[in-house]
């Protein structure tokens, strides 16, 4: 790879990716039984992102959300179309934000990046380690069941950070490509890969071993390669 920083640009689209929103949020309850979810997001002009997170922005369940591999979701503004047209009722609440997204961008989706990227969005350097895990509490957020499972089985989950530098990412930054270590597996490939039923487990194995992936989902990938090697 020319070892340059370029634009990261969608492959049939011209003009460069950029974060068109910014948002953050503290813990709110959700559902009838009230519990704690950072789902809920208020749009600011700049945030300022550590190796744990966002300032300000408030991740209730540690075991999922947060941390340094997941430091900074962004999602594709795009993909609301999608979930408009297959939930028409909810039109009107898909709107960027709305999936407790960090950064809400255009002109990049799950096939254009991947696993490891290096970017430069703002003045911090970041790195894609893995795909958003959806879970229940989108469904609570929207009172609705299967949009969860929409998303994922349609891989439109967009996508988290590991913090390299930290910094300052205003609206309108350029989603900028300094490197890429793996060339092989997009994003929308991995999650191709987690969905299928019985994968070959030589493609788990070279998954797990992929630049920059998030040690939890390396873990599940190699243990899931073993598992299925064993029992076969």
């Amino acid at each position: 790879m020319e070892n340059i920083v370029r634009r990261l640009v969608k492959s049939q689209r011209s003009g460069a990716a950029s974060a068109d929103a910014l948002f953050i949020g503290e813990g709110k309850p959700l559902g009838e039984d009230g519990d704690l979810s950072g789902i809920f997001k208020a749009r600011v002009r700049a945030i300022d992102v550590g190796v744990q997170g966002v300032a300000g922005d408030e991740q209730v369940d540690r075991r999922y959300h947060g941390g340094p591999d997941r430091a900074l979701h962004q999602y594709p503004a795009e993909h609301y179309a999608r979930l408009a047209d297959a939930f028409p009722a909810l039109r009107e609440d898909f709107v960027p934000g709305c999936l407790g997204e960090n950064v809400s961008s255009s002109g990049l989706c799950e096939q254009d990046v991947f696993v490891g990227d290096v970017v430069r969005l703002g003045t911090c350097l970041l790195q894609i380690t893995q795909p958003r895990t959806v879970c229940w509490r989108i469904d609570h957020r929207f009172e609705v069941s299967g949009l969860a499972k929409f998303i994922h089985e349609h891989g439109l989950t967009g996508w988290l950070y590991r913090v390299l530098e930290p910094g300052c990412v205003r609206e309108g930054d350029e989603v900028v490509l300094v490197e890429r270590p793996n060339a092989a597996m997009s994003l929308a490939d991995l999650l191709a890969l987690q969905r299928e039923h019985c994968p070959d487990p030589a493609r788990l194995q070279a998954a797990s071993e992929l630049p920059g992936l998030a040690q939890v989902i390396r873990q599940r990938f190699a243990s899931r390669a073993a598992w299925l090697r064993d029992n076969r």
